[in-house]
């Protein structure tokens, strides 16, 4: 399968291209059609509680989230669970076509779309979380107060870890939101 593919990427790129763009499209059409609708989150307090453990003075990013993964992985794992799940609603506020005009070089445009990465700009959200409540709150009210050019992707794992560490198994666990960039279709419609 992968020789077919570099095959159809040098010989038929145009048409292969076409065909990405179109899955591409029917995914996210799939995507703004499914109601999204938050499960039981962990309350506000305990979750900024978890995220305010995360030190920014270590250099590896494995290091930074250890003491969130650690505080979690003590938890039940219906706490491990919640916490996603208020993770993912909070992504999944921010994830709006004005938080995604501000966020610096990479910034969406409307008219050419060049250079937006939906990864990057989801990567950014976890950013604002990993700043803080009082800082999500500011860049939840106020789009253009959102960080340019700074991500924190290690956010995503915190439950996963948590939970693996709890249980010695896999976290296979699916929020009520989705917090991929393009699945708040309210945030990207208006």
């Amino acid at each position: 399968m992968e020789v077919f593919l570099e095959w159809r990427w040098e010989h038929d790129r145009e048409n292969f291209e076409k065909e990405i763009r179109e899955e591409e499209k029917r995914i996210q059409e799939e995507y703004h059609n499914k109601p999204q609708k938050h499960k039981k989150m962990m309350k506000d307090e305990t979750f900024w509680s978890i995220i305010f453990l995360l030190d920014f003075y270590e250099n590896d990013e494995e290091k930074i989230i250890e003491p969130a993964v650690n505080a979690l992985a003590k938890m039940r794992v219906k706490d491990i669970k919640e916490f996603e799940e208020a993770l993912s609603y909070k992504l999944y506020l921010l994830d709006t076509k004005e938080h995604a005009k501000n966020i610096g070089e990479y910034s969406y445009n409307e008219i050419t779309q060049e250079h937006f990465s939906a990864d990057l700009f989801l990567y950014i959200r976890c950013s604002v979380i990993a700043e803080g409540k009082e800082y999500f709150d500011d860049c939840l009210n106020n789009p253009q107060n959102m960080p340019k050019d700074n991500s924190f992707e290690p956010l995503l794992s915190i439950a996963s870890e948590a939970y693996t560490r709890r249980t010695g198994k896999e976290f296979e666990y699916i929020p009520g939101c989705d917090y991929e960039t393009f699945s708040n279709a309210a945030g990207w419609n208006s």
